[in-house]
């Protein structure tokens, strides 16, 4: 699986999969904080996080603001 193909999948996921993606990339994201101080993991799902908010232009609002609302 290539990187676009990823990007792909993140950016159309939609209902508990994509509420499962933003779950599990924010607890991956954990991990950066003391007492395990794995800051590297960060440059694998801040891009998670980016797709996420891309993938979610829908209504009249998109990107940030759509992407805070939990899946209708």
């Amino acid at each position: 699986m290539n990187l676009t193909r990823i990007a792909h999948y993140v950016m159309l996921a939609q209902g508990w999969r994509r509420a499962l993606i933003a779950f599990a990339a924010g607890a991956l994201s954990a991990l950066a904080l003391a007492p395990i101080n794995a800051w590297p993991i960060l440059f694998v799902t801040f891009p998670v996080l980016v797709w996420l908010i891309d993938g979610s232009v829908a209504d009249r609002y998109g990107g940030a603001v759509n992407a805070a609302s939990w899946p209708r």
